[in-house]
């Protein structure tokens, strides 16, 4: 309690009620009497306050103490609550921060192994990885130069197929698979490579296209249409009786005539051209021999050989032309095998020789990738 709030003396109030009115009957002395009592007990009340206020401004100061006595006791003993609550949870902590530093310590512990078990891996790891980048390498070149092996067969075969049998699709299946192969690598040092190999694609999908198919089963129809080609037949007549050998007696003119008939026979061709003759089974033979030779046109064409091609149909048209008897299959026959003689059936001309010079170009560089060129 303060002092501001320490109980002040009560001041008359000012809703007392007043004193009486002397009578008018009381005499002068009853009045002052009456107003000295009045006044001692206002002196006896003022003084009882005074007495109360100096007691309670006396013992305020030790309320003040004992009050702030009691509320340091309480103070205090939350303090020590606090501190004993305080002490103890530091004393956990530092238990468990204790137990902290030894797990952290065994982290630790592990960690480094860890790390030297890491690097040692790492260590092992970037050996293997050394044995494979160079093992890797190996296997690069060696499957570089198993793809360039490859390629030159490739193109070795194509260019046999395209000089000896004139095979002009399968060249360009041969040269089409070398070159797949060379993109598969994808090496900027195939590049010229591709190109040898462009450049003879392009000069071989430029050649006509030959109907082989449609080509062989027409020298089939040909060849049967000429087994049934009637052919010109010797023609015999009857010799005449002979006469009796003249001797030397008759004259040497006459013998020497005789002996001269023996060794010429003389015929009169009435014909205006004149034909071979064919004695009994020659026929059989030629027929035989016609249908052999357009075979091998057949064959040349399977080959593309050009130069047997063309010499087989011209044998062949020789042959009706000097044994067939004049009919209207035989004009066919030898219109249509005038035809077929000037159907090509190869690559040839500049288109042979473009893709000639390219594969050799392309076999050139080969060589010198392969290092077998000296």
């Amino acid at each position: 309690m303060t002092e501001a709030e320490a109980p002040k003396p009560a001041a008359p109030s000012a809703t007392a009620p007043a004193p009486a009115a002397p009578s008018e009957t009381t005499p002068k002395v009853r009045q002052a009497a009456g107003t000295a009592k009045r006044g001692g007990s206002a002196l006896a009340v003022l003084a009882l306050l005074l007495a109360l206020g100096a007691a309670g401004a006396a013992g305020y100061p030790y309320y003040l103490t004992y009050q702030g006595q009691s509320d340091a006791q309480v103070v205090a003993a939350t303090l020590s609550e606090a501190l004993r609550s305080l002490r103890q949870e530091s004393s956990a902590q530092a238990q468990a921060l204790a137990e902290q530093r030894t797990a952290v310590a065994a982290l630790q512990g592990a960690l480094s192994e860890a790390l030297s078990d890491a690097q040692r891996s790492r260590e092992a790891l970037a050996g293997e990885l050394a044995a494979l980048a160079q093992k890797q390498e190996t296997e690069q070149s060696y499957l570089g130069a198993v793809r360039m092996a490859e390629v030159r067969y490739l193109t070795a075969i194509a260019t046999q197929r395209l000089r000896l049998e004139r095979d002009l699709p399968g060249a360009l299946a041969l040269l089409a698979r070398a070159d797949a192969v060379l993109a598969e690598g994808g090496a900027a040092s195939d590049v010229p490579l591709r190109r040898h190999l462009a450049d003879a694609l392009a000069a071989l999908r430029e050649a006509p296209r030959i109907d082989t198919v449609g080509l062989y089963l027409e020298l089939e129809q040909i060849a049967n249409v000429s087994d049934r080609l009637p052919l010109t037949r010797a023609q015999f007549t009857a010799e005449p009786a002979p006469t009796p050998a003249p001797t030397r007696a008759d004259g040497l003119l006459p013998w020497l005539w005789h002996k001269l008939q023996g060794l010429f026979r003389l015929r009169k061709q009435n014909e205006a051209v004149a034909q071979t003759l064919l004695p009994d089974g020659a026929s059989v033979l030629l027929q035989h021999g016609l249908r052999l030779t357009l075979s091998q046109a057949q064959l040349a064409l399977l080959r593309g050989d050009g130069p047997l091609w063309r010499a087989s149909l011209e044998a062949a048209a020789q042959r009706i032309e000097r044994y067939g008897r004049p009919s209207r299959d035989r004009s066919r026959l030898l219109e249509r095998l005038g035809a077929l003689v000037a159907t090509p059936v190869a690559v040839e001309g500049a288109t042979f020789a473009q893709a000639q010079t390219a594969l050799l170009a392309l076999g050139e560089a080969l060589e010198l990738r392969l290092g077998v060129r000296p």
